[in-house]
């Protein structure tokens, strides 16, 4: 069954954010659960490709999660890791799908669903992750392990001429 609480090692404190890694970039896309959906990410990058400013893709955690066969994998992954729009690398930060499906060893989806979430949720949940971390190892695609592994928790990305600064985190609870 998948926890009710977010796990420990997810938890991000304000000091963490402060040493995260900075980006600057004129027109951001944040991509928060892109769930694998290969349409879904040659679309945005059609549309990111069309900007004429720099363009900072960041795909915020949870890249993947229906991306359940091999190929599916190495293609996801390989994009969001190698991938650039106009010579602007993309940037990552890890979340819980990454993070249990990169693990040595399944401890469950990382969800920290609510007490109030049907205990079938959470179940069909872990099951999925369980099958992408099955999926990850045998991708033939080891080095994307201790990439994902190493990924950050969180980012500041500084946005426009002012360079008003947003702070993007995953799926850990912020703690003081």
């Amino acid at each position: 069954m998948a926890a009710a609480s977010c796990p420990l090692h997810y938890r991000l404190g304000a000091r963490a954010l402060r040493r995260a890694p900075r980006i600057r970039c004129d027109t951001l896309y944040a991509v928060g659960g892109l769930y694998g959906n290969s349409f879904a990410l040659s679309s945005l990058l059609e549309r990111a490709n069309r900007e004429t400013r720099r363009t900072q893709v960041v795909f915020n955690g949870d890249f993947n999660f229906l991306n359940c066969t091999p190929a599916w994998w190495r293609q996801i992954n390989s994009e969001v890791r190698h991938g650039a729009v106009h010579g602007v690398p993309h940037v990552a930060t890890l979340g819980n799908v990454e993070a249990e499906a990169a693990a040595e060893h399944f401890n469950g989806c990382g969800c920290g669903y609510p007490s109030y979430t049907s205990p079938g949720v959470a179940d069909r949940s872990d099951q999925i992750v369980r099958e992408l971390h099955a999926c990850a190892h045998a991708a033939g695609a080891a080095d994307f392990l201790p990439w994902l592994r190493g990924l950050p928790l969180g980012i500041v990305a500084e946005v426009g001429d002012r360079q008003v600064p947003v702070r993007m985190t995953t799926t850990m609870t912020a703690q003081p």
